[in-house]
């Protein structure tokens, strides 16, 4: 091999995979070290092609790995090589004779490096592209990659970082994780009520079974600008597809109840157990049963009561009443499965030591999730979107036979993500729903060579790049035969389909305005794609807050969704006001809408510790004395001012260790004018008084 040593690696995790070596045709296990020095072949077919390359210019290519001669020598082979081939290829041509690779046909024309016409001098040198001598060939096209990564269809036609996105988003898809719904009692799972097999699927997906578990729907995907509700990764998802069912899921969320409360002793944990009936056998809560819990498939909604306790105890009040538990998430939620479990035997379990059995119970709550604004979706090349708007269905655009997309997907997100597979599955997804067949999508899958049926004989030949190929000219009888075997590509392979099926060759359709009625101005690339809903849902994640609970020590609002907490505005933000100019704005977010204060402040000495408040001795009131704030050490009333609590405890803090703050009052601009009184007046308040 390229690395003559021998290498022992003693640390965990030696990976190693298998590949077949292609002289000896056997099997070998390469690492992490050789990968990136072994030359490796992705397809059999890669081999041949690179022998017969290597045969018809193995000299250049010996010269050029060697570099015995100089740049311009090698040029000038290179384009006399380049010359000596294309007249090869028309004496061929014209006596039908074998090239030198033994084969009918098979001169080098198939896979030629350069055109003479095409580059000369230095500029073939470079352009020339050396053969690989292969040494290994993968056991199949797709053996390199994961499991997740093999179920990603044409993954090979994509940029590399959208196929790493779509190994990610695999695993955070709704789909169906288990079937063994009924008997778990997950925190939380999450399950796709209406899921559908993938007609365009992988070699992988069919091998590991993944039908059983789909993670999507087939959604009719029209890639237009419609609304403008459908900019950058948003995404319109036709309101009356939702309405049938499409994308809808659950998530089942499991609360444990402990029939004991928290503060029972080990030895009375036995007097408590789950239950509603009265020593009448009539039921206390009229929406339980007699065991305690809801029935199966009832209805909570929050303050609800899910469960109750009831004890042995003499105590009436108690026996009664007993121990209520309440809902009290915000979503709707139903009853999908109580089970009488047993605490863990563990020493520090409470229960445990009781010996008590039963005393716990799991209740099993399903949450019904429909497709709703802002909910994330994404299809299986890392084409991620967020839901804009459910359009309603007759305002959709829709096909000369009455077919209505799911998804509107706005066409600038193919040119910067180069997404190439995802308009071929979408053409492959048109082409097995009008065929009734699935399409193969494994990666690096060469196609069998198609005909339109004889519709199209500009088609059948390659188009505008096959005219121009061979010279402006159809193919010859000669030709035809050879061209029997060449693979096509996946554009032609379902575009050839498409075509025998009464359709457009690249996919696209004529669409009418659901709103006018009129033919677009454009034909939409129209067809069938396989979407995901992620987990990533509005319902768990939006966040309001209005006036809410504060921290005890700074008054400011304390953070957590689940504690109606707020949203953090951090330094970050703060220097982005800043920088706008938004001063009012930055105060409303940074005081009034977090912990404002008001507190009085000398206008000498600038303390706000020291004022105190004193009687009015000059005027008294019906109700009796008023109270004047009055700075202890200056003898002068003091102002009110306004201030982020934080920073009234600050200055006790600093107070602590013998450091003042001190604050400069100012009014209309102008500094305050302060008169010591040897007895306090009466001072109102001024709401304008800020601290400067």
């Amino acid at each position: 091999g390229n690395l003559e040593s021998i290498f022992i690696f003693t640390f965990p995790g030696r990976l190693v995979r298998p590949v077949r070596h292609i002289e000896s045709g056997r099997i070998e296990y390469i690492g992490p070290l050789m990968q990136p020095w072994a030359a490796i072949a992705c397809r059999p077919s890669d081999v041949k092609r690179s022998d017969r390359l290597l045969r018809l210019h193995g000299p250049v290519v010996s010269e050029i790995v060697s570099s015995s001669v100089s740049t311009d020598s090698l040029a000038s082979r290179f384009q006399a090589l380049s010359v000596d081939s294309a007249s090869q290829e028309r004496d061929s041509e014209e006596t039908g004779e074998t090239g030198e690779t033994g084969e009918t046909g098979e001169s080098g024309k198939r896979f030629p490096l350069i055109a003479a016409n095409e580059a000369s001098g230095t500029d073939a040198l470079f352009s020339f592209s050396a053969p690989v001598k292969y040494e290994y060939v993968e056991l199949k096209s797709s053996a390199f990659l994961s499991i997740a990564a093999s179920l990603t269809p044409y993954s090979h036609h994509n940029q590399s970082p959208r196929n790493i996105y779509q190994c990610q988003m695999l695993k955070q898809t709704m789909g169906t994780p288990f079937h063994s719904i009924p008997f778990r009692h997950d925190n939380k799972a999450y399950r796709l009520i209406t899921p559908q097999r993938p007609l365009v699927r992988t070699e992988d997906y069919r091998r590991f079974d993944f039908d059983d578990y789909p993670s999507g729907v087939n959604a009719v995907v029209a890639v237009m600008c419609y609304t403008g509700f459908d900019m950058e990764d948003a995404m319109i998802l036709n309101k009356g597809s939702m309405e049938r069912g499409a994308f809808h899921g659950c998530v089942y969320k499991s609360k444990v109840i402990d029939a004991a409360p928290a503060s029972a002793r080990a030895g009375a944990a036995s007097q408590y157990t789950f239950g509603n009936v009265n020593e009448f056998g009539r039921k206390h809560i009229a929406t339980l049963d007699g065991d305690g819990f809801p029935a199966i498939g009832a209805k909570i909604e929050k303050g609800n009561t899910y469960c109750r306790v009831q004890t042995s105890s003499s105590s009436s009040s108690f026996a009664s009443n007993g121990i209520q538990h309440a809902y009290k998430d915000g979503e709707t939620a139903y009853v999908d499965g109580v089970t009488f479990i047993s605490p863990p035997d563990a020493a520090h379990e409470r229960l445990a030591k009781s010996g008590l059995k039963g005393c716990r119970a799991s209740l099993r709550l399903r949450c019904v999730r429909k497709p709703v604004i802002g909910d994330k979706f994404a299809s299986r090349h890392g084409q991620k979107g967020i839901l804009s708007m459910l359009w309603p269905h007759e305002d959709m655009p829709f096909t000369e036979s009455g077919l209505v997309p799911d998804i509107l997907f706005n066409p600038h997100g193919f040119p910067s993500r180069m997404t190439i597979g995802m308009l071929i599955e979408s053409m492959a997804g048109k082409a097995a729903a009008v065929h009734g067949a699935y399409q193969d999508a494994t990666p690096f899958r060469e196609f069998p060579p198609q005909s339109a049926d004889g519709k199209n004989k500009w088609v059948d030949q390659g188009g505008y790049h096959g005219w121009v190929k061979r010279g402006e000219r159809y193919r010859t009888p000669e030709e035809e035969r050879q061209a029997q075997d060449e693979p096509e590509t996946p554009v032609d392979y379902f575009g050839k389909a498409l075509m025998r099926a009464g359709y457009q060759y690249y996919g696209t359709e004529e669409l009418y305005s659901g709103v006018y009625g009129v033919p677009l101005t454009a034909h939409i690339f129209t067809g069938l794609i396989y979407y995901q809903r992620l987990r990533h849902m509005v319902t768990d994640k939006h966040q309001v807050r209005a006036t809410g609970p504060v921290d005890a020590l700074t008054h400011q609002p304390v953070k957590g969704r689940k504690r109606h907490g707020g949203v953090r505005f951090g330094e970050m933000e703060r220097d982005a006001l800043i920088s706008h100019g938004a001063a009012a704005l930055l105060q409303d977010r940074l005081l009034h809408c977090s912990d404002a204060h008001k507190t009085f402040c000398c206008p000498s000495c600038g303390s706000i510790l020291t004022p105190s408040a004193v009687p009015n001795l000059r005027g008294r009131t019906a109700g009796g004395k008023r109270a004047v704030p009055f700075c202890r050490v200056c003898q002068v009333p003091c102002r009110l001012i306004m201030v982020p609590y934080v920073f009234r405890y600050l200055a006790n803090e600093l107070a602590a260790m013998n450091v003042t703050i001190r604050l400069k009052l100012a009014e209309f601009g102008q500094p305050l004018d302060v008169k010591p009184r040897s007895l306090p007046g009466l001072v109102e308040p001024k709401e304008g008084l800020r601290a400067g």
